[in-house]
């Protein structure tokens, strides 16, 4: 699991750095893994594999525009130091 930042938005809530609060929500969705249905198993049958890659994609994309903007923010540090 990779680290994740938070701060809070205009409207005062709690989203990742870099996200809107329905891409945190998304984000956290899918990290969280497939949807399971009424009766236990996985939800959708014969595309499961090309919704999980959709998924996995969608997740990068997320958290790649987190850490662009944690980057953007968080103050450069020295590693020197």
């Amino acid at each position: 699991m990779f680290p994740r930042r938070y701060c809070a938005d205009g409207q005062g809530r709690r989203v990742l750095i870099g996200l809107t609060i329905e891409e945190t929500f998304e984000f956290e969705t899918l990290e969280q893994g497939p949807a399971i249905d009424n009766d236990d198993s996985l939800a959708c049958s014969i595309d499961r594999g090309k919704r999980a890659n959709a998924g996995k994609t969608r997740w990068l994309e997320l958290y790649s525009k987190h850490e662009t903007a944690w980057e953007l923010w968080s103050p450069v540090r020295d590693i020197n130091a």
